[in-house]
């Protein structure tokens, strides 16, 4: 299939289907995602066929009046992930594919399994650089995220705490931007998922890793008192992530009494 060229056969095969017909192509991008996330060599095939022009992927995210089905957009958010999971050499193409209303869109849907899998991929395009960080601000992304953080679906919750921790990450420039999310975040540090706790606890860390200026936010909503609670209660993965987040709680003057 690789050496024939099938990927760039069945990406283009997008160009001649029509928003009503976008349920036709469900198949095909089944097989392009299987193929995406199985074997790294058409991944760069995926990319090189165009598979992010935003002509076409625009179309796989269109399911709001726009004929893509939940499960091709699902299947789109796998694709996307996929790209963005390992590093951030394909960054600079999905900011081209101009997909922000369309992660709106998905945040905002009905099926949970959309919120939950856009979150995943916010939480990818902020995990190695804080490249996406202007553009997700100035999309109006992040609100969205801080009101995933108390969704009804726990799969949702679990990952839009996991982008808030990254978007939180590499510099303070959204520090404003999610400092609304912590009183869902310090919710979600006595979740029953241990995932779930883990990715609270890491986005309480690095709400301080760059600066203070969440400190006082963070220890008014009673941040040292439910980090320690981790520390002396929780599992050896959530203990060391507690130790690691009170020793930035520390290392500001006003916190070290």
């Amino acid at each position: 299939l690789f050496k024939c060229g099938a990927m760039a056969s069945l990406v283009q095969s997008c160009d001649h289907v029509k928003n009503d017909e976008l349920r036709d192509w469900e198949t095909t991008f089944a097989l392009i995602t299987r193929l995406v996330v199985g074997f790294p060599h058409f991944t760069k095939a995926f990319v090189d066929a165009g598979g992010l022009d935003p002509e076409r992927i625009r179309k796989v995210f269109a399911v709001n009046g726009g004929g893509a089905s939940v499960t091709l957009a699902l299947d789109g958010l796998t694709v996307v992930s996929q790209l963005a999971r390992p590093n951030k050499d394909y960054y600079p193409l999905i900011h081209s594919a101009r997909l922000y209303d369309r992660f709106i869109t998905m945040l905002q849907h009905t099926d949970p399994q959309l919120r939950s899998r856009t979150c995943t991929l916010i939480g990818n395009l902020c995990k190695h650089s804080d490249f996406f960080y202007e553009h997700l601000l100035s999309n109006g992304i992040i609100p969205h995220i801080v009101k995933c953080c108390t969704d009804e679906d726990a799969s949702t919750k679990k990952f839009a705490v996991f982008a808030i921790g990254n978007a939180a990450y590499h510099s303070n420039l959204l520090y404003e931007a999610i400092r609304p999310s912590i009183p869902a975040v310090m919710k979600l540090l006595t979740n029953s998922d241990e995932k779930c706790r883990l990715n609270a606890a890491g986005a309480v860390s690095n709400m301080l890793r760059t600066g203070p200026a969440l400190c006082s936010d963070l220890v008014t909503a009673n941040g040292v008192e439910e980090i320690l609670q981790l520390l002396l209660k929780d599992t050896p993965a959530l203990r060391k992530t507690a130790l690691i987040t009170l020793a930035t709680f520390g290392a500001y003057e006003d916190r070290k009494s």
